[in-house]
């Protein structure tokens, strides 16, 4: 699953309480209260400590095996100068150009 965000949370609380896109049904209380509390946390430091630390809880009791990993690949061409990237976005061509 793709997260419209970057953000971590917006995979992880998928998967914390009783949620509607809890699809496998996982429960764990550690988990459950260290996104809650990552969701109010206003130093990003320890939000992301917090979220690692239920992202490890969730490796160790594997709820779900990732078997896809969807990526990207793109070979761009020296003559096809201002192709624009952006994480989590396909290429942006509205300032390509090609020169000859």
């Amino acid at each position: 699953m793709v997260g419209s965000l970057l953000d971590p949370i917006t995979k992880l609380d998928l998967y914390a309480g009783d949620g509607p896109n809890n699809c496998e049904k996982w429960h764990n209380k550690e988990f459950d209260a260290l996104v809650k509390e990552a969701e109010v946390e206003q130093n990003e430091d320890k939000r992301f400590d917090l979220l690692h630390k239920a992202e490890d809880i969730m490796f160790i009791d594997s709820p779900l095996i990732p078997i896809i990993f969807p990526s990207d690949s793109y070979l761009q061409k020296g003559s096809v100068p201002g192709l624009q990237y952006y994480v989590g976005s396909k290429p942006d061509l509205r300032y390509a150009k090609i020169k000859k």
